[in-house]
């Protein structure tokens, strides 16, 4: 989910994302009942691609046995989601979600350079 969240403040219900300049949060959810033993879940997060990609934020572990919504640590969870609209007037949410034994056993299991593949489409 993409949530409105005014720059320092936290998500911002009843409003839109042109109330807060574009600024906002991924949270994830998990609408699935998940097995003992897959609810840690790391994942990391990217906007934009090409000129106007921002850095990716992440890795971060969480369980989704607890909780079904998960976003970034508070510090990390604003996204300028206008600072990467293309010429096309559209933005790439990139997601990239591994279970915590993979990240444990790699931690560089996550794409490098996405932004080098994505220039090229």
């Amino acid at each position: 989910m993409l949530c409105p969240k005014a720059p320092g403040r936290g998500v911002m219900r009843g409003v839109g994302f042109r109330d807060v300049n574009g600024f906002g949060e991924v949270v994830l959810k998990c609408e699935s009942q998940l097995p003992e033993g897959c609810g840690e879940v790391a994942f990391r997060i990217g906007v934009g691609r090409g000129n106007v990609l921002q850095d990716f934020k992440g890795p971060v572990v969480r369980s989704f046995l607890q909780h079904s919504c998960h976003s970034l640590p508070t510090d990390h969870a604003e996204w300028d989601f206008s600072a990467s609209v293309d010429a096309n007037k559209t933005f790439i949410v990139t997601l990239e979600v591994a279970p915590e034994a993979a990240l444990l056993a790699d931690p560089n299991l996550w794409w490098a350079a996405l932004d080098a593949v994505l220039d090229d489409k």
